[in-house]
């Protein structure tokens, strides 16, 4: 990957001279090739910020004549600008001039001349070490050097912006007036450090840059945290049938106390052995009755109120009068199921097995109990002959109680 990085590196002040107008003119020494070394920060590269990254400056890339070319007539600056030189600040920032770059064996050379008075103050106090700005393109892939030293990038397209009087540079003595290395010692200036936050650039020192890096690194990786929890949150799960967002606690909290009452209406209407045993007897009672008074009607996959309807329906056309009678005027899809089982129950009783009068003839049981009622009624005076106490009278005497 090859990415263009705006930086420093170095030059050297040699023998000087002043002139006619007080300008001080020297030879510099710009640049050289081989390894420089940068700390992560200064080349926006992720995990320690103050790691030392080792960085190949080949001969073919320093010395190429675009590069060359590049540092003729740059300004000259009393420490590095920020954002570097341009025609915009210019006025404000250039204290003198840089030209007429050479090679010269592994370095390259060229002049400087300081104009501004406390420029030329600095360097004759001993501010005498050059750092050169420019841009970069970094081609990270690692490598050795031909004399055995590794890097784990080279700098490619080089080209300059400005060249800075600083108090260290990176070249060290060798190049003076020079690209800053970063300096635990006191008293140091510090090569100004371009960093964005939130899409706003900031100059800011070695320290306070390489915090900076840290706290972002640190808000990265909570961010990252944050993500992953949302994602978590945003995973599902069945309640109840229901697919519920971990996130929705209402909804999860309300579901939850939807299953919980289900659950304990399901153990209320749960039955004991007791009443299980129960409906066993009754369910093989029904079943015994209406196959013996309707075989054709089968029982497969029906509720018991389903079966005992379809037999008092299969019977019905015979046996309309009883049928009626215990409907008491409702119709058949109308009846509950507990008229459905005095219908079932009186039909298993009479169909097949009719009784008998004293003379072996066959008794109707309707009408046996209208007869039963009219005479009650007769007997209390009433003279009110109503269906449904025939209807009562009759249910009564097929369950055994009259």
């Amino acid at each position: 990957m090859n990415t263009r990085v705006h930086h420093t590196f170095d030059i050297a002040l040699g023998a000087r001279r002043y002139t006619g107008d007080g300008y001080l003119v020297a030879p510099a020494r710009i640049a050289r090739t081989g390894i420089q070394e940068y700390r992560a920060f200064e080349l926006g590269l992720q995990g320690d910020p103050m790691r030392v990254v080792k960085v190949y400056r080949p001969p073919e890339e320093v010395f190429h004549p675009d590069a060359i070319a590049s540092f003729r007539n740059l300004p000259l600056t009393n420490d590095h600008p920020p954002d570097g030189v341009s025609a915009d600040n210019w006025r404000h920032l250039a204290v003198g001039t840089m030209f007429d770059p050479v090679r010269a064996d592994d370095f390259l050379d060229g002049d400087v001349q300081v104009m501004d008075r406390e420029a030329i103050a600095n360097v004759e106090a001993g501010k005498v070490e050059l750092s050169a700005g420019y841009s970069a393109i970094y081609d990270w892939t690692a490598g050795v050097t031909a004399d055995g030293q590794q890097y784990e990038g080279v700098q490619r397209t080089i080209r300059g912006n400005h060249v800075a009087l600083v108090n260290r540079g990176r070249c060290g003595p060798a190049c003076r007036v020079s690209d800053s290395k970063p300096s635990h010692s006191t008293g140091a200036t510090a090569m100004p450090i371009q960093i964005t936050i939130d899409g706003i650039p900031f100059s800011l020192d070695e320290a306070a840059a390489a915090a900076v890096n840290n706290l972002t690194k640190k808000l990265a990786d909570a961010s990252a945290s944050v993500a992953d929890l949302n994602a978590r949150l945003d995973r599902k799960i069945k309640i109840g049938g229901k697919s519920i967002a971990l996130r929705d606690a209402d909804e999860i909290e309300k579901e939850a106390g939807d299953q919980e009452e289900a659950l304990e209406q399901a153990q209320k209407d749960a039955m004991t052995p007791a009443q299980r045993d129960a409906m066993v007897a009754d369910w093989a009672e029904m079943l015994e009755g209406g196959k013996r008074i309707a075989p054709t009607v089968d029982a497969k996959g029906r509720t018991c109120a389903q079966y005992r309807r379809e037999v008092i329906k299969s019977l019905y056309g015979d046996h309309k009068i009883i049928v009626d009678a215990v409907l008491s005027g409702k119709t058949l899809d109308a009846a509950d199921d507990a008229i459905l089982r005095q219908a079932f129950g009186v039909l298993s009783a009479t169909v097949g097995a009719a009784p008998t009068n004293d003379s072996g003839a066959r008794r109707d049981p309707v009408l046996d109990s209208l007869s039963q009622s009219m005479r009650a009624n007769d007997a209390t005076g009433s003279g009110q002959k109503t269906a449904d106490s025939a209807r009562t009278n009759f249910i009564d005497r097929m369950n055994g109680r009259a």
